[in-house]
């Protein structure tokens, strides 16, 4: 919003400002973004909310292997360019897995979802079930029972006046604030969802 650039890397967070100097040459000032912990920290995605607040954090947490490298838990909230870093919202079983993918995104109530999957391998991250924490503004809690949230893994679509949309490997959602409700054999006026049963995630 206020028109700076922000370029993460695996050595953390870099600031970009576009600047036109006295001589009307436009030039760019970079800052890297520190936190109080850490000299060096990973980053791989960036959210802004509605209201302005910027965070990062790396969605694909793996130990070292070949020529990859190794890659922690990192999720930050940028205040006056520092990095206040938060812990992980997963129980301390799921955060020992060696293998995790993270999806952030905010609701239409400006609520935060972090979605996380979690593996023994590479090779069962992506099947295994996503585990979802929801930061309100005060705390992060678990999804409400009533919710009926799909014990499978779930891929975010997007997010219409009328909630949240997800493919699983069977099926097609809609989160409408309430509850998960199973759109696979649905028509209505608008759509035949039956066209997405089985669809390829």
């Amino acid at each position: 919003k206020e028109m700076n650039l922000w370029a993460p890397t695996d050595k953390g967070v870099t600031k970009i400002r576009e600047l036109q100097n006295n001589k009307g040459e436009w030039i760019f000032r970079f800052k890297n973004i520190e936190t109080k912990n850490r000299n060096d920290y990973n980053t791989t995605d960036i959210l802004e909310t509605k209201n302005g607040e910027i965070y990062v954090y790396q969605n694909y947490v793996r130990p070292k292997y070949g020529e990859v490298p190794k890659a922690d838990f990192f999720l930050g909230k940028i205040i006056d360019d520092t990095i206040i870093e938060i812990s992980s919202p997963f129980s301390g079983e799921l955060q020992k897995m060696p293998y995790q993918l993270y999806f952030l995104r905010e609701d239409n109530e400006g609520q935060i979802w972090m979605e996380g999957h979690f593996a023994s391998s590479v090779e069962k991250l992506s099947s295994v079930p996503t585990e979802i924490k929801i930061y309100n503004g005060n705390e992060w809690i678990d999804p409400l029972a009533r919710w009926n949230v799909p014990k499978e893994q779930l891929n975010f679509v997007g997010e219409l006046y009328n909630g949240a949309y997800y493919l699983t490997a069977s099926s097609f959602y809609n989160f409408n604030g309430s509850e998960f409700i199973d759109l696979s054999d649905s028509t209505d006026e608008f759509a035949d969802f039956r066209i997405l049963k089985g669809a390829s995630v």
